[in-house]
């Protein structure tokens, strides 16, 4: 299973965008594509090769213009040879770091960090402690009840 197998979609800001609106639904359903292709990838991108993106939309030339599609993709800031969507990578890298906290969190909650003892002063073991006896405690009642209440 991959890293992160979903993603969040936002079905009114989807719907509501100029670039989709002005899409029939080949188009719609080849971008969608796209956005799931660009997600799957380790960083979030697609090939900039337009035959290739054509192949991955599944994109059927009697669809119409293939460019409408293509206009929401811009080249990856750190590889020139990559597409993304900037709000798909902005979501991805929102998950990432969520992915990131949640994996420490369960490390830490998991894996505890060993702490050494508070004190080096050794316990002694119940066998080394002194035990009394019930005759040595009953003395030792004995002795405070007859201090506190004198016999009469």
């Amino acid at each position: 299973m991959r890293q992160m197998p979903w993603f969040k979609c936002y079905p009114s800001d989807f719907l509501g965008s100029k670039k989709v609106a002005r899409m029939n639904t080949p188009m719609q359903g080849a971008y969608f594509r796209l956005l799931c292709f660009a997600w799957d990838d380790p960083d979030c991108s697609l090939p900039n090769d337009l035959q290739e993106l054509r192949e991955l939309a599944m994109w059927d030339n009697a669809w119409g213009d293939f460019g409408k599609v293509r206009a929401c993709f811009t080249t990856h800031p750190d590889y020139p040879k990559r597409l993304q969507n900037t709000r798909l990578t902005r979501e991805w890298l929102k998950a990432k770091e969520k992915q990131g906290k949640a994996h420490e969190s369960a490390v830490a909650r998991w894996y505890p960090k060993q702490t050494p003892p508070q004190s080096t002063t050794p316990v002694r073991k119940l066998a080394d402690r002194e035990l009394k006896g019930f005759s040595q405690l009953q003395d030792t009642l004995t002795t405070v009840a007859d201090k506190h209440f004198p016999p009469v």
